[in-house]
């Protein structure tokens, strides 16, 4: 099995808080040929003056696009021949890009996905309610790609930025090939703040496709079901967390942080509704 060039491409917006660590994490890989890529989108905070102290790390800006766009310019710009696509919050082990790509470099896939996360700031409340969720199938199969020959992903037409919080989905549809799951982790930093909580929810609810796009009461009638069906959700939520933290605080806690994201996600697709564009 022989080694091949890895491009680790990062899309950062304001991240200012993160991604000194994950970069941190990334410079200390045990993989022997790699390069970090990261693509300012717009940040207006101290995210590029953060990027520019670490001199492996190759730094590219964009005008704020969302992370779409931001991970195809990375691409686009990549040497290496296999692309690695990560999130500016997240922390990695040592062995993070060895055993991610470990079955692509021994050709029985062309593209893997880390099948566990962890929150890495577990004692926050709110990103403990949060809590990662890694995309896999009933069948342990990728929804996404972390790590992906480079050919094929140009020869799918890289990521879609129309889907917005769910662009990296878009290779697995237009391919119809889900991403081999491998024995990589990382530790991912959740919103830790209900105002985060909030701006978070609300971009995931602007990426929803709606059924019956061209019609816009229904739209908007199917909004308002989704919205008397958060309630008994928020229930339901809070009653699996007090179980799975073993804390009856979560009784408290988690209604709270679920009015706040269920309300952030309906406000997002309220937005996609009547001004037919997704947040970036």
């Amino acid at each position: 099995m022989q080694n091949k060039k890895v491009s680790v491409i990062i899309p950062a917006y304001n991240e200012e808080k993160q991604i000194g660590k994950c970069l941190q994490s990334l410079s200390k890989q045990d993989y022997k040929d790699y390069e970090i890529i990261v693509v300012d989108d717009g940040s207006t905070d101290a995210t590029k003056s953060i990027v520019q102290r670490f001199k492996n790390v190759r730094l590219k800006t964009q005008e704020h696009n969302g992370p779409g766009t931001a991970r195809n310019l990375g691409a686009k710009v990549a040497k290496g021949e296999i692309l690695v696509f990560v999130d500016s919050d997240m922390i990695f082990p040592k062995n993070y890009l060895t055993t991610l790509t470990k079955p692509i470099l021994a050709g029985k896939t062309w593209g893997t996905i880390h099948s566990r996360e962890e929150t890495a700031n577990k004692e926050n409340i709110w990103a403990n309610c949060w809590r990662p969720v890694v995309p896999l199938d009933k069948d342990g199969k990728g929804l996404i790609f972390r790590a992906i020959q480079k050919d094929k992903f140009f020869a799918y037409g890289m990521f879609d930025p129309q889907e917005g919080y769910a662009d990296d989905l878009s290779i697995m549809k237009k391919s119809g090939v889900k991403a081999e799951p491998t024995d990589a982790f990382c530790y991912h930093n959740q919103p830790d703040s209900l105002k985060e909580v909030f701006v978070q929810s609300r971009w995931i609810g602007s990426s929803y496709r709606f059924w019956f796009l061209d019609v816009p009461l229904l739209n908007i009638l199917g909004a308002l079901l989704l919205y008397i069906l958060f309630y008994p959700l928020i229930l339901l939520k809070t009653l699996q967390c007090v179980v799975r933290e073993k804390n009856i605080k979560y009784l408290f806690y988690y209604p709270v942080f679920g009015i706040v994201m269920y309300h952030g996600k309906f406000l997002g697709m309220l937005n996609r509704i009547f001004n037919g564009k997704r947040i970036k």
